[in-house]
């Protein structure tokens, strides 16, 4: 079985918790090379996983064995980062957000739309319990969709000081969690068609899990309002500032239809998808009471194991097949469309107006 040789270029948070691992996991991968700004960091994750580490993204790109990569650097380089891997030849998969302008995501799309090469950008929306909500509202589960309602939030990256800068991250909260409820209904819907923003710094400084001082200089609250052509809405919040860990976020989303209510719930084990359904049963589901809703229907979603696997895999599907990412799927079409809402969002919030969306998918 062929085997895709990766190469890591930074090597933070995000690459130890999904890329180390899984590459050393999954049969279709081989670690083949890593590179971080930090040489010092560079160094010791070479030596943790046997690996040879380049004291240059140009010397990693620039070895011919190295198949593809991966691109978990601060948010405004990842445009810069794949684009140099494109036009090296390999690979690439970024994770999110794509960039940090929609100028930046208009010619990635160009360069991908231009390669034979695959590229793949997060956030990876297929997740069973996503596939299956598509299904739900898809087939008129909860009749007509005329509105959406979502959360997702936690205490804040106190582990990673860098999210909280404007020179190092650029983007806050938007990009860090905002961008995967915004991601999800793109998934769902397609183009939105207009949209309108809040965005503000509630706390001025934190203190790190290190008790180091923190210098908040990006958004760390917004509140977004996204329309799409059938006049169907969809609100949600995002934030740095409630009360629950990283690990144990506020993450869902309900969708509200003229026969009933769908609720996603990306946080939880035992409801992930439940129905108020009042006017036709639900096969295969058990019947429940639900935020004081019956009858609910409390839908069994397969388990599907490691949650990293799926990104890589599809990532390696991709390339083995020669078939681009879909445009629906984790495309840099998409992802294009989900960075200009965001800038829009910043944009809106700053002149106190909806402002119409370009992109279509």
């Amino acid at each position: 079985m062929k085997v895709i040789k990766m190469g890591i270029i930074g090597c933070g948070d995000i690459a130890n918790i999904r890329y180390f691992p899984s590459i050393k996991e999954l049969d279709n991968f081989e670690l083949a090379g890593i590179y971080d700004w930090d040489a010092k960091v560079s160094q010791e994750m070479a030596a943790k996983h046997s690996v040879k580490a380049y004291d240059s993204l140009e010397a990693l790109l620039a070895n011919a064995d190295i198949d593809a990569v991966v691109v978990c650097t601060y948010h405004p380089s990842h445009a810069e980062t794949a684009l140099k891997a494109l036009a090296a030849g390999k690979h690439v998969l970024v994770e999110k957000p794509l960039c940090t302008s929609y100028a930046a995501a208009l010619k990635m799309k160009e360069a991908a739309e231009k390669s034979d090469l695959i590229f793949m950008a997060l956030p990876y929306d297929e997740y069973p319990r996503l596939e299956m909500a598509k299904e739900l509202l898809s087939n008129g589960t909860i009749g007509k969709i005329t509105s959406v309602d979502g959360m997702f939030a936690h205490i804040g990256p106190l582990h990673a000081p860098w999210f909280f800068s404007k020179k190092l991250a650029k983007w806050g909260v938007l990009a860090d969690l905002g961008v995967y409820p915004i991601s999800v209904l793109s998934h769902l819907f397609g183009s939105a068609k207009a949209v309108t923003g809040f965005v503000s710094s509630y706390f001025n400084e934190r203190t790190s899990l290190k008790g180091e001082h923190i210098p908040v200089e990006v958004e760390d609250c917004a509140t977004a309002v996204i329309k799409w052509d059938d006049g169907k809405t969809a609100t949600f919040r995002s934030n740095w500032v409630t009360c629950s860990s990283k690990d144990l976020s506020v993450w869902d989303l309900k969708f509200f239809g003229n026969e009933g209510i769908l609720w996603v719930n990306m946080s939880s084990k035992e409801y992930q998808l439940v129905v108020y359904s009042p006017k036709k049963e639900i096969a295969g589901a058990e019947k429940i009471t639900f935020n004081d809703f019956y009858p609910c229907y409390n839908i069994p979603v397969p388990d599907t194991g490691n949650e990293h696997y799926p990104v890589l895999n599809g990532f390696a599907d991709a390339i083995f097949s020669g078939k681009k990412i879909p445009l629906k799927g984790a495309s840099v079409q998409r992802q294009v469309h989900v960075v200009e809402i965001i800038e829009k969002l910043y944009q809106s919030s700053e002149k106190g107006v909806s402002l119409e969306l370009e992109t279509r998918i």
